[in-house]
């Protein structure tokens, strides 16, 4: 089964953000995506789901850091 969309942190410009997996097991990811406004695709995962450690809360934390790093934050 694949990997639910939990939650979505999207970056201030609206053209990236990190979504939240959870799988059928229970294990929480996140995978950034960008948004091409211009293709008319929708979002696009830009590379495979991280390997979350730990629960949902922590896996948020690391997807929070990924968008301060995306908006240019950290």
């Amino acid at each position: 089964m694949k990997p639910v969309v939990a939650h979505s942190v999207e970056a201030p410009d609206g053209l990236r953000c990190v979504d939240i997996l959870q799988g059928s097991a229970g294990g929480f990811a996140h995978v950034e995506c960008r948004l091409d406004p211009g293709d008319g695709h929708g979002w696009r995962r830009l590379g495979a789901p991280s390997r979350g450690a730990g629960g949902a809360a922590e896996v948020l934390d690391a997807a929070r850091r990924d968008i301060d790093r995306l908006a240019g934050n950290a």
